[in-house]
């Protein structure tokens, strides 16, 4: 959805990405998450971001303490911070996950009409859960 939605892809027909913020898994399984941030403060210096993948939990800047993928960000520039991580996760139907991004200042993702195509969440079936 939004700008980036030509970079974006679902081979499920649209069922896992509905809606903009989450990702619903279709089926029970083991799932490879992988999350890559750029986040950029649109005023001034970015100190610190860090930011997670949660399981059933809205997004924004709610950073569970369970969350199962948590990572801080690095300085790319004084006001920009990147960030990555990936986890194997098993997840059963009707799970979903969402970003989370707790920063020091107000921020964006990306930097204009490429910030969907700096940041991602992708979620991946790999194996039937153990």
């Amino acid at each position: 959805m939004g700008a980036g939605a030509a970079l974006s892809y679902d081979i499920t027909g649209g069922a896992m990405s509905r809606d903009p913020y989450r990702i619903t898994v279709p089926v029970a399984g083991l799932y490879e998450v992988t999350c890559g941030v750029v986040v950029r403060s649109p005023t001034g210096a970015l100190p610190f971001a860090v930011a997670a993948v949660n399981r059933n939990r809205e997004g924004g800047d709610n950073i569970s303490s369970l969350a199962f993928l948590r990572f801080g960000c690095g300085r790319s520039e004084s006001r920009e911070k990147v960030g990555a991580g990936s986890a194997t996760v098993a997840l059963d139907a009707g799970d979903y996950v969402s970003l989370a991004v707790n920063a020091s200042d107000v921020y964006v993702f990306g930097d204009g009409d490429a910030a969907q195509a700096l940041t991602h969440l992708e979620v991946r079936w790999v194996g039937v859960r153990p």
